[in-house]
């Protein structure tokens, strides 16, 4: 049983989506403190060849609040971002089928930021079919002296998991032997060099998903999907 444990990006990298297929069961971690300079309420797309900022406007909150916590602010406009995304692709093969997407996430009533992220994610795993099971760790109902690397654990031994899958980049955080304590093996996603037809001259890698679903018909997505290594700890060592 293999599960992958993410906060709610909003309309994440290629990668994301990547994990979320190479496990059993996916967990949005929606539960632990909400990071403003981080990938929650906001993400990147391609205008005019350069990388810009595209996301949601937050109600004021505490700075220790959590994720699920979050709301969105009275006065967003949804209708603004959505427009400045259908400038930008206008040329794009795939816009107005990503673009009516996009917005029927964000244009709901829905105020919460945990909320929408998960809806805009599983929209995207239909479109790339993408049939991972998702829960919310706040369902979970963690003891809240639980974090870090003890968190995860007992995040992966309720879900019953044997193998927790995560991106490279938190190699530093985990402990294989820890790990190994709780009958859980520690491995990790590594996406590949992958590109595609964004109509630049020079490729803009990790950007949102929303750029690569503009340019890319659901024929390729599997190969783009596939485009990844999962190795055990041990392999980086």
């Amino acid at each position: 049983m293999k599960i992958g444990i993410m906060q709610p990006y909003f309309f994440p990298y290629l990668g994301y989506f990547q994990l979320i297929d190479s496990v059993d069961l996916f967990v949005l971690h929606d539960d632990v403190q909400f990071i403003k300079s981080g990938w929650v309420h906001r993400n990147r797309y391609l205008r005019d060849g350069k990388p810009v900022w595209f996301g949601l406007s937050l109600a004021k909150a505490s700075s220790f609040a959590l994720i699920n916590e979050r709301h969105i602010a009275e006065d967003f406009d949804p209708q603004s971002m959505i427009r400045k995304l259908d400038e930008a692709y206008r040329r794009a093969a795939r816009r107005q089928y990503v673009i009516d997407m996009v917005s029927e996430v964000v244009s709901k009533n829905e105020k919460s930021l945990a909320a929408i992220n998960e809806r805009g994610l599983r929209a995207i795993c239909g479109v790339v079919n993408i049939t991972t099971p998702i829960i919310s760790s706040s369902s979970l109902q963690l003891p809240s002296c639980l974090t870090g690397q003890q968190r995860v654990i007992e995040i992966v031994r309720r879900c019953q998991g044997t193998r927790y899958i995560n991106p490279i980049g938190g190699l530093s955080l985990y402990s294989e032997a820890e790990f190994a304590k709780n009958g859980i093996e520690l491995s990790f996603h590594r996406m590949l060099p992958c590109e595609y037809n964004q109509g630049v001259t020079v490729f803009e890698p990790s950007l949102s998903i929303v750029d690569v679903l503009m340019h890319v018909e659901p024929a390729q997505m599997p190969e783009l999907l596939q485009s990844k290594q999962i190795e055990s700890f041990s392999f980086y060592q």
